[in-house]
């Protein structure tokens, strides 16, 4: 079944791109909390973000969306940029850039 609505295939595009972002993201916000039980409920969010991913491309595939190279990129590199980052800027700013990510998928949703 092909989809016929631009805006929305873009936005399946991005959020399946997206999920890939914020996987990255946590695996360095993990890293860069000392407390276990806070390093393993971050681990938890981290596969909760791959599973998304896992199910946004089921939705992909079953209206025949290709996936994006320019967003696979895009996230990857934005995804990586954040896990680095977790690693030299401490706890706080990992904590902020995920509430940003996750803010902005609450927005792609009700788009």
């Amino acid at each position: 079944m092909l989809l016929q609505h631009k805006k929305l295939l873009r936005l399946l595009q991005q959020a399946y791109s997206a999920e890939k972002a914020a996987a990255y993201a946590y695996i360095g916000h993990a890293d860069s909390v000392r407390d276990l039980k806070h390093q393993q409920l971050i681990h938890q969010i981290e596969i909760d973000e791959w599973n998304h991913r896992s199910e946004v491309l089921k939705i992909m595939q079953h209206y025949q969306i290709p996936v994006s190279t320019f967003f696979e990129i895009k996230y990857g590199v934005i995804g990586k940029l954040i896990c680095a980052s977790c690693y030299v800027i401490g706890w706080f700013m990992p904590y902020y850039f995920a509430g940003k990510l996750e803010s902005g998928n609450v927005c792609e949703y009700f788009a």
